[in-house]
């Protein structure tokens, strides 16, 4: 009997040591997969290092090839010269056993851009106009509300009765002018256009009204990310929303424009700071045209005058995010009239991370630029980041309630925009 019993115990012990061994691997595998990224780059002709100081090994192979395989570990430093343009992938296997993860590879050129650093005025043209709130209005009779379960805040009303609407003048004299007809509005929600209908009602002074706040273009400062070998921009690193609805402002066109600094206020913890500028909007200060406004910036096609600026300053190499490191580094901005380097560390680098303009946490250390803006400031935003002579991304965003810290984005992911 006692024999069985520890028999039993030692049993009992061994499926409990498994099953403990068998969850931690588990855990581990999913780590290690989440530590490693999905697509991997190398850049032809130069040699890769690999060193994500990890327990992995992997197999390289060319994709749909029989070609042989190199057996390497992420737990020291490997290079891999790539010599040709080709598609590899690479199996990561945990202490050689349990698959993790395939790899791709993806073998391409290396691209490089101009850093720009500079502030820029933005003027959108909205497509349409947008719906800020739907409100009553004050009849004669008491509160009426026509729109209301008919249209929402973040609405694009794109035109009234087929007629085109392209901006909040339009829309009033048509209303103003509708004697309390019905009226049917094309509108854009969420990336879909119908029609539905409103009747205008009178209010006490006797003018027709829908009952809607409207707006219909968005301008701003900011700084410019880059310039591309076809002239193409990327600026802000991270799109232009609607100050009321959050909504991102939907894009008809839209200009970059010449700005003048003309004053700093200094960010304070609860409350960011932020560059003033004046923005003509002539034709002669006219640097270039926007063609897209998404979550990762704005972006378009630099004008001559622009191009011949950009030219003066070197290119740099475009630095992939499996590049990037934790340390020391540089932003490129404009603040006190000049475009200068200033130092920053970067804190932490994701290249999972759910919302991409946040992959990066850099914080200000250059003395000089705390002391002129106190870390990071509304209109720094695009700032390129600088990081082993590599462009690897732009500023996004500050913390609110520690003005040296801020976010970025990853270059690559404006890039692919």
């Amino acid at each position: 009997m006692k024999k069985e019993l520890w028999i039993k115990r030692i049993f009992v012990f061994w499926l409990g040591l498994t099953a403990v061994f068998s969850s931690l691997c588990c855990f581990a595998i999913q780590y290690y997969s989440d530590a490693v990224p999905d697509t991997l780059h190398v850049t032809s002709g130069e040699i890769q290092t690999f060193d994500y100081d990890l327990p992995l090994t992997g197999t390289i192979q060319l994709k749909e090839s029989d070609a042989d395989s190199m057996v390497v570990s992420l737990g020291q430093t490997v290079q891999l010269v790539a010599e040709n343009l080709a598609e590899y992938e690479m199996e990561l296997k945990l202490l050689g056993i349990f698959s993790v993860k395939t790899v791709s590879l993806e073998v391409v050129d290396r691209t490089y851009v101009i850093p720009g650093g500079i502030p820029i005025g933005i003027y959108i043209e909205t497509e349409g106009v947008m719906v800020v709130s739907v409100e009553a209005v004050e009849t004669a009779s008491g509160s009426v509300s026509p729109a209301e379960y008919v249209l929402q805040t973040g609405d694009y009303i794109l035109a009234v009765n087929g007629e085109a609407v392209d901006s909040k003048s339009d829309m009033v004299s048509i209303v103003e002018k509708s004697g309390g007809e019905s009226l049917i509005l094309t509108v854009n929600r969420n990336n879909q256009v119908f029609d539905t209908k409103v009747t205008p009602v009178r209010n006490k002074e006797g003018e027709y009204q829908l009952g809607i706040w409207i707006r219909d273009n968005a301008q701003g400062i900011g700084t410019l990310t880059y310039m591309d070998e076809l002239g193409s921009f990327g600026a802000l690193g991270h799109g232009i929303h609607d100050s009321d609805t959050g909504e991102i402002v939907h894009l008809e066109q839209g200009s970059l424009y010449e700005t003048e600094i003309l004053a700093v206020k200094k960010g304070e913890s609860g409350s960011p700071g932020e560059l003033t500028g004046v923005i003509e909007y002539r034709a002669d200060q006219l640097l270039g045209d926007i063609y897209q406004n998404n979550e990762y910036g704005i972006f378009g096609s630099c004008h001559t005058a622009l191009r011949s600026r950009m030219t003066q300053w070197e290119s740099l190499a475009v630095g992939y995010p499996e590049e990037v490191d934790t340390g020391a580094a540089q932003i490129i901005c404009t603040v006190d009239g000049e475009r200068r380097f200033y130092d920053v560390e970067i804190t932490a680098v994701r290249t999972d991370a759910s919302e991409q303009n946040k992959a990066l946490e850099i914080t200000v250390t250059d003395p000089e630029l705390l002391e002129l803006t106190g870390g990071i400031v509304q209109g720094l935003s695009g700032s390129p980041i600088i990081q082993d002579d590599k462009v690897i991304g732009a500023v996004t965003h500050v913390f609110v309630n520690a003005p040296q810290k801020g976010y970025g984005v990853f270059l690559t992911t404006m890039l692919e925009q």
